[in-house]
């Protein structure tokens, strides 16, 4: 009985509904049966639960079309979740990954002669008859004759070159029960010259549950090779298999020395490397010869094959699902909370906006009282009043510095003219003070001269005044002159009252023009920040319809948000969860939750 069908009895026995498991026949790890726990492990359940989970997922969230370009990476988990564990073959070209995979399946499938420009990435797996599906880049797909397996890959067959244009992958479905339980990925590499099969290829890697890296003992840990290996998800390390072994001299170089050289090189990036030759292993396979098979490593490498794949393919299918669920939803939730908080600061916009409009408004109403107050006056009074007492003018008034320093300087000149028509009321008061001191001297005089003119016996002035009055008449002509100089003073007081009082009127005049044409203008100012103000709030107006507009689009996010933490995630972690716990119920798979 050849590797693979010991491996294929292994997994029979793994998942078979019997309670007691027989002895596996020779060839197998240390020759121990696998046991399974009294309740059968049927791993379809849980995964059709989690299925059902990440469908609903996947719908509620398409309802939301900024979410729809994730919706892509969630199918692709939903569709993940129902398949076996996908495993990855990986590594540079011409190291053997096409002969190791069909040693694995114990017969030539794949074929091995390809060049870099002619090979695909191909999937195989589980099918009730031998399959070739075609997948291209389009998403389309078209099944073709299993010959055609090799057309596709050889040069110089123009439909297999029209084929390979197109091409994302191949799938090659074959009734083997091994595929049952383990897809493998056969990939040309990272460094295919075909654009198309390296997007496959990393698109298989992202979605890979365990990945094979396949190394060439000639020349294992190339610098490519050790970048490559970094592009991988970081909890997928690669199981390590150096093939080729066969290449050494056995008398120059010896094996266990070269692996171990290597696997210093390649350090803990990949696990401890196993030397194989797969070639020997398929001609050993396919002659049933036992001593070829043993020279080649590979019923070394089929145990480890058995202990870090199949015993483990569910949990580590499980492990990878939480994982890429996990960034899934990470994205999702970082998409809906980035829409959230934009719906947010937009709703909190809106309700600033709402006090300020009614801010702006109270000061519309403000200024229209100002500027009735401000109206340009009839006289002069209302102008000085209000030039007089006005209050600084609000500094939210166009232009408010400047009309308030100019302000300040028509209050300067208004105490000036009031000051120089308080000189002008005081001088008055003195003229007239002095006025009325002067009528008295010459109604006293007026008397002194009457009595004078009427002292003599015949009621007139004395006949012989100059001679006999004593000098009465020669005081009354002094007095006259007195007086007529005082007189003369008096009008010529009166001029300068009067010159000073035309100046001052002038003066006033043109104040009074001044104070109105600042009072129009002050006028014209506050009109201006009216317009402002209503500009503003029509331009805030337009705004804020465009926030409501932006809240309207992205109120999505509040019903999103809801539905992930109340439905979406809780069901998905209670899913996985489940099947967490079949998995650690089970025995014999060596894992724990």
């Amino acid at each position: 009985m050849n590797v693979f069908a010991v491996l294929t009895e292994k997994l029979r026995s793994l998942f078979s509904p019997k309670k007691k498991t027989e002895d596996i026949v020779e060839g197998t790890t240390s020759g121990r049966a696998i046991r399974v726990s009294e309740r059968t492990l049927t791993p379809d359940v849980p995964f059709y639960n989690l299925r059902k989970v990440l469908r609903h997922a996947r719908l509620q969230f398409a309802s939301f079309e900024a979410l729809r370009p994730l919706c892509a990476s969630l199918k692709e988990i939903e569709d993940d979740s129902g398949d076996p564990l996908l495993l990855v073959i990986m590594g540079q070209f011409k190291t053997g990954k096409s002969t190791f995979i069909n040693s694995i399946l114990g017969q030539q499938l794949l074929t091995m002669d390809v060049t870099p420009a002619t090979a695909a990435v191909t999937r195989l797996s589980y099918g009730e008859e031998e399959k070739l599906i075609a997948h291209f880049h389009d998403r389309s797909c078209k099944e073709y004759p299993m010959d055609w397996l090799v057309r596709i890959s050889a040069e110089g067959d123009p439909k297999g070159e029209a084929i390979r244009s197109e091409l994302s992958y191949l799938e090659v479905q074959i009734p083997l029960f091994l595929l049952k339980h383990v897809n493998i990925v056969d990939t040309p590499g990272l460094n295919s010259t075909n654009l198309l099969h390296t997007l496959a290829t990393k698109n298989f890697i992202s979605r890979a549950d365990a990945v094979i890296w396949v190394f060439s003992v000639t020349q294992a840990g190339t610098a490519s090779e050790l970048s490559d290996i970094c592009t991988l998800p970081a909890d997928c390390q690669p199981l390590a298999v150096v093939n080729q072994i066969d290449t050494l001299d056995p008398e120059e170089d010896d094996i266990d020395e070269v692996l171990k050289q290597i696997s210093r090189k390649l350090g803990d990036i990949v696990t401890t490397p196993l030397g194989i030759s797969a070639r020997q292993a398929l001609i050993a396979q396919e002659n049933d010869d036992k001593e070829l098979l043993q020279k080649s490593g590979w019923i070394q490498y089929m145990k480890l094959f058995d202990t870090q794949i199949i015993q483990k393919s569910h949990w580590k299918k499980v492990q990878r699902l939480r994982i890429r669920v996990r960034e899934c939803l990470e994205h999702i939730n970082q998409t809906v909370s980035e829409a959230y908080q934009e719906y947010q600061e937009a709703s909190k916009w809106i309700s600033q906006y709402d006090m300020n409009q009614k801010a702006v408004e109270q000061r519309i109403n403000m200024l229209h009282s100002l500027q009735m107050r401000w109206r340009s006056p009839g006289n002069y009074m209302t102008a000085s009043t209000y030039i007089w007492n006005a209050s600084p003018i609000p500094n939210y008034v166009e232009n408010a510095t400047q009309l308030n320093s100019q302000c300040e300087r028509l209050k300067g000149v208004l105490q000036e003219i009031e000051s120089q028509r308080r000189r002008i009321d005081t001088r008055l008061q003195e003229h007239n003070s002095r006025l009325v001191d002067f009528q008295k001297k010459c109604d006293k005089h007026n008397a002194d001269a009457e009595k004078y003119n009427t002292s003599s016996i015949f009621g007139g002035p004395p006949i012989f005044g100059p001679l006999f009055d004593e000098g009465w008449g020669e005081r009354i002509n002094q007095r006259i002159a007195a007086l007529e100089q005082e007189g003369v003073g008096l009008d010529q007081d009166a001029e300068r009252i009067n010159s000073d009082m035309r100046a001052h009127q002038a003066r006033v005049g043109r104040a009074e023009q001044e104070n109105i044409r600042f009072m129009h203008d002050l006028y014209q100012q506050i009109e201006l920040t009216i317009s402002n103000l209503h500009r503003q709030l029509k331009d805030k107006r337009g705004q804020i319809e465009k926030a409501k507009q932006k809240m309207r689009i992205l109120y999505w996010s509040v019903k999103a948000i809801s539905l992930l933490k109340d439905d979406i995630e809780p069901a998905i972690w209670d899913s996985i969860v489940e099947y967490e716990i079949i998995i650690n119920e089970s025995e014999g798979l060596g894992v724990s939750v």
